[in-house]
């Protein structure tokens, strides 16, 4: 509160920029990791690859499926509230064109921030393809979070025991197939087309038992954070800050 109030708007822009360059820095960080750590002889392009195959590089859906999050549709409509919110009453945007010098000033701020947030948001979906790559190829945890599993495991140890056994043959199967993929890519053969709706047959298996697992999870009597997206934040940064 100080140090808003001696430095003013010069200040909360000064640490904004620091975070912004702290989000792109720890953003390319993120990716270097995920490519240095791939099984040798696989680099970005084969990630990149393989992200295709699976369907993660989809830019644009333009059937309308009201099942389905990610299509222009659903884009377009809840962008639009999104954007409206966001740059009609978020403070850090109110505070940037109610400080700016004139209209004309704080419309360029206004623009610019909703460009600077396209390429932004490629290079965050980039990384999500990047970690699909990475899994795809290396054994995944049966649930990323650790908590709500171990909670599952105490409670229900023979049906986690059993969780398990077909997420071990899963990934054996799943790592095998994304690899086998890169090995015959250069041949668009029919046995690339069978290996590839093989790796898709598997994803879609593994995408369902992750659903049984949360479902189960959800079914005990586990009362903190549950799932597994998104649930970083919420449980690292939040629950930690309220206690405080």
């Amino acid at each position: 509160m100080i140090y808003t109030y001696v430095g003013g708007a010069k200040a909360i822009a000064h640490t904004q920029k620091l975070q912004f360059l702290i989000i792109l820095g720890t953003m390319a960080f993120a990716g270097y990791l995920l490519i240095q750590n791939m099984p040798d002889g696989i680099g970005f392009n084969d990630a990149l690859y393989l992200a295709g195959k699976s369907g993660k590089l989809n830019v644009i859906t333009t059937e309308f499926d009201w099942k389905d999050k990610y299509n222009i549709w659903s884009g377009l409509i809840g962008g639009f509230f999104l954007a409206l919110s966001y740059f009609g009453t978020d403070q850090s945007q109110v505070g940037r064109y109610i400080t700016a010098k004139d209209n004309t000033n704080a419309k360029m701020g206004l623009l610019l921030n909703g460009l600077v947030k396209i390429p932004m948001q490629f290079a965050i979906l980039m990384i999500g393809a990047l970690l699909f790559a990475f899994f795809s190829l290396k054994p995944a945890p049966i649930y990323f979070n650790e908590r709500s599993y171990q909670h599952l495991k105490e409670t229900k140890p023979e049906q986690a025991a059993v969780f398990e056994k077909e997420h071990q043959e899963l990934q054996i199967q799943f790592n095998a197939e994304s690899k086998e993929i890169l090995k015959l890519k250069e041949n668009n053969s029919p046995q690339l087309i069978k290996a590839i709706q093989d790796f898709k047959k598997t994803q879609t298996e593994v995408k369902a038992l992750h659903g049984r697992v949360e479902e189960a999870i959800n079914n005990s009597s586990y009362n903190a954070e549950k799932t597994d997206t998104n649930y970083i934040f919420l449980y690292f940064v939040k629950i930690p800050c309220l206690q405080g």
